[in-house]
């Protein structure tokens, strides 16, 4: 089997390469040009909203911001009126749960809320204060952001250049 042969037959893979590797080079210099001590959040966004096309992408920008948001208010919830313990995060996780599996109607995307949740939370009892976990809070929202926008805007300009076979992601949809 040839090279070429290989990408052809495997199109839905190379498509996911090349944005991932424009993605992340985008979100890694942004993050130079913002001097962000680390775009992680940003890459791992892009990774996960990264899909060839539109309409899957767009289901993916808006399920991890949303749930992104809903994490890091429920986190920065939980450290401002309870306070950094264990027992503020498991209270605020289950809550997170609970919230998100309502909010996704039960589809995996709700899991990055309780994740996100307890990022937020244990920083602040990492660092026995409250303000550095909502600065976790701030800082997690903006690069999801960031690197979710960034993933959309590539697959938009992608789709315009080089869709993939339409029946790649048909079945998404269903």
């Amino acid at each position: 089997m040839t090279l070429r042969n290989y990408l052809l037959g495997n199109s839905t893979g190379f498509h996911y390469t090349v944005r991932i590797f424009i993605g992340t080079t985008l979100v890694w210099c942004l993050g130079e040009l913002m001097r962000s001590q680390t775009a992680l959040w940003a890459i791992i966004s892009v990774i996960i909203v990264t899909e060839p096309h539109p309409h899957l992408a767009w289901i993916a920008f808006r399920t991890r911001m949303i749930n992104t948001l809903v994490g890091s208010l429920v986190g920065f919830c939980v450290l401002a009126f309870a306070g950094p313990t264990a027992m503020t995060l498991i209270a605020g996780l289950s809550f997170t749960a609970l919230v998100s599996t309502y909010i996704n109607h039960g589809q995996q995307g709700w899991r990055i809320a309780p994740i996100t949740t307890a990022l937020v939370v244990s920083a602040g009892m990492t660092q026995q204060s409250a303000a550095s976990g909502m600065e976790v809070a701030l800082s997690r929202t903006l690069e999801v952001f960031i690197g979710s926008a960034v993933a959309l805007t590539v697959t938009l300009l992608m789709a315009r250049l080089w869709l993939p076979p339409q029946h790649i992601g048909e079945a998404e949809k269903k």
